[in-house]
Order: structure tokens, then C-alpha cells, then sequence
């Protein structure tokens, strides 16, 4: 009963242009969203994956 009092008062009426708004939005930060995570995901790497960047520093091993 208290939601059909609601919606007779037009709490639930949202304008066309406030609609249109939230939906325009909705779409530009999801897409800015996936934009930015695929290009992070298919970013070639700075240094090769097989080289080991640490090889100067480390020391001979004595045996």
C-alpha cells in the first residue's frame, strides 16, 4: 500500500532529460573504464619476460 501511495505522488517519475543524462553518463565511465583496463591488460612489457634485470647485482656464488 505504501509503494502504490508513493508512486500516485510522482516520486518515481524521473524526467526525460535526467534519464537521458544518468544513461549518457553511465555509458561514457563504463567505456573510460574498459578503455583503460585493456590497454593496462595489453601493454608490452619494458624488459623482456626471459631477462633478468637483477643479474648485475647479484654476486658470484663460491662452491
Amino acid at each position: 500500500m505504501l509503494i502504490v501511495n508513493v508512486k500516485k505522488k510522482g516520486l518515481y517519475n524521473m524526467k526525460t532529460t535526467a534519464l537521458l543524462f544518468m544513461v549518457i553518463t553511465e555509458v561514457i565511465i563504463t567505456g573510460l573504464t574498459f578503455y583503460f583496463f585493456f590497454k593496462v591488460l595489453f601493454i608490452k612489457p619494458r624488459i623482456d619476460v626471459d631477462e633478468d634485470s637483477y643479474t648485475e647485482n647479484d654476486t658470484p656464488v663460491k662452491q
